[in-house]
């Protein structure tokens, strides 16, 4: 930064040259060489100061900056979100900010009004949402030319306290599976079963399952990690046939879902989530819980029965587990043998005996016997195959 003056035809005038916010040169030019000099000192302490630089003299306060986001916010967002929006501005940000002009608020004020709203026993996820409508704010001063850069960025937020993963117990499951509607039971023990995604079993085809050697593929997921094949067990295998008779007469396009919803359909996530799941929890006073319990839920229970890391990493389709686990240990066939066996343990805790022939309630002691064939196709080859299958009800 510095002053240059300037002869032209109109007399002298005095040029203040600066670096801007995004490394091209800029520079303002004043009558008299008082006024230039207090702006380049004006920068020159802000800089050295760690403030925000002041590129144009403005006593324009943070209320009308405030007050001009909400009116942008009214158009270009939806009205839930303007009126959350309205509220932390009304509530914290006038209070904290509002009579002080822009040029006046830097990334020590902020952050001292950060520590006070934490120390205050506001959330992290309040401070935190609080500082980015701060920032927004702020951002149409530099815009302006008030501000060089945005004091916001520098201002440290607090850390998100790294959620405990919430496991449900065999006890809980079954509760919560008494409250799930019948034509939804088999996705929530595959869930548990095999700790996928909730994206990946509403994408799954019913050509991705192999019935006769009870396996699971899934083609397309979250990450690389995420294209594998699961291996089953008795349980979901028996679970699956009687699912796929029950469903039998919606089943026309053999590249089609495998689970569906009530009218026949491919699962939609949130559908499923807010009229399904969600008021599943609820009656079953388990609202501490969401779908991705279940996935948390399934990984927990093969480490509590020893199943090696690397076959639940592969099972649960995560990217690594540790990184040492993911270039030198191979999960074996042994080690899937011991995942279906422990969930097996699961599925008998949670009350569920399936059997190749039968389904035995652990509460009656009764045994149903439901025997039939289904045609299930082949991925990609349009062909069908016939098998023999067993089934009976669930809870």
């Amino acid at each position: 930064m510095s002053v240059h003056k300037k002869h032209n035809k109109k007399g002298t005038t005095y040029q203040v040259r600066f670096t801007q916010a995004d490394g091209r040169q800029g520079s303002r030019t004043f009558l008299t060489k008082k006024v230039a000099d207090e702006f380049d000192q004006r920068m020159k302490l802000a800089r050295r100061d760690g403030l925000t630089s002041v590129l144009l003299p403005s006593k324009k306060l943070f209320r009308q900056y405030a007050l001009e986001y909400l009116a942008n916010s009214k158009v270009e967002a939806a009205p839930r979100t303007t009126a959350r929006r309205a509220g932390i501005v009304n509530k914290y940000l006038l209070p904290a900010f509002g009579t002080y002009p822009v040029t006046r608020i830097d990334r020590q004020f902020i952050q001292q009004q950060m520590n006070t709203w934490a120390s205050s026993g506001l959330s992290v996820f309040s401070v935190r949402t609080h500082r980015q409508v701060l920032r927004e704010i702020m951002s149409l001063a530099v815009k302006d030319r008030v501000l060089v850069s945005n004091p916001v960025v520098d201002v440290k937020s607090p850390k998100l306290p790294k959620p405990e993963p919430k496991v449900m117990s065999p006890e809980q499951f079954q509760l919560l599976l008494t409250e799930i509607p019948h034509e939804f039971q088999a996705m929530l023990i595959v869930a548990v079963g095999t700790g996928m995604r909730i994206s990946e079993l509403i994408g799954l085809n019913l050509c991705n399952l192999d019935i006769d050697k009870g396996m699971l593929s899934i083609k397309r997921a979250k990450t690389k990690a995420g294209i594998r094949t699961i291996e089953l067990g008795e349980t979901m295998t028996n679970v699956l046939k009687r699912y796929l008779a029950d469903t039998a007469h919606f089943r026309s396009d053999i590249d089609g879902p495998l689970f569906l919803s009530e009218r026949g359909k491919r699962i939609h996530d949130s559908n499923f989530r807010r009229r399904v799941f969600n008021p599943a929890l609820k009656t079953a006073g388990l609202t501490k819980f969401r779908f991705h319990s279940l996935r948390a839920t399934s990984s927990t229970w093969l480490f509590q029965e020893s199943v090696p890391i690397p076959v639940v990493t592969s099972r649960s389709g995560h990217e690594s587990v540790k990184t040492t686990m993911d270039h030198y240990v191979i999960a074996t066939k042994l080690g899937q043998q011991m995942a279906v066996k422990a969930i097996e343990g699961f599925f008998e805790a949670a009350g569920l005996a399936f059997t190749n022939s039968s389904l035995s309630s652990s509460e009656t002691g009764e045994s149903v016997a439901l025997p039939g064939r289904i045609e299930l196709p082949t991925c990609g080859l349009g062909n069908r195959r016939s098998i023999q299958l067993s089934y009976g009800s669930l809870v």
